[in-house]
């Protein structure tokens, strides 16, 4: 079982793909994705400097995410949250909607592009079933 946000779940999260299979234009190729988004985890305990950041890119209906040196995009927007908010969206225990309404998570930049790709984002789970199995929170 791989803790959430290691290495090795990122490892995890890459072999499991979201939704159907790779994203051609992430990372190294010349098109870029439809959207960016920064993803910024606080109080994560055994980080460095307690945060986690990662990016998750969207391309049409396929997305990918993006940790260590493959997160150089720009990000169009960033979502940031604790560790235990995170862990509950990664979870299925909360959505990432009740923890924006609630105070608890927060986005940023261009949130305009967010309903330019609501359709995408919204079939898009972000932490497959097989891997929230494996997961340890």
């Amino acid at each position: 079982m791989a803790r959430f946000l290691s290495p090795e779940w990122f490892a995890e999260l890459r072999a499991g793909e979201l939704e159907a299979g790779p994203l051609e234009s992430v990372p190294g190729s010349a098109a870029p994705p439809d959207l960016v988004v920064g993803v910024a985890v606080t109080s994560v305990p055994r980080a460095a400097a307690g945060v986690v950041r990662y990016q998750v890119a969207v391309s049409g209906p396929k997305a990918v995410v993006l940790a260590g040196p493959d997160a150089c995009r720009t990000a169009q927007v960033v979502l940031s949250a604790d560790y235990p908010t995170m862990a509950g969206i990664a979870s299925g225990r909360i959505s990432a909607l009740d923890a924006m309404s609630s105070g608890r998570a927060h986005i940023t930049g261009n949130t305009a592009a967010l309903s330019v790709h609501q359709a995408a984002l919204g079939s898009l789970d972000l932490v497959p079933a097989s891997v929230r199995a494996s997961t340890s929170f």
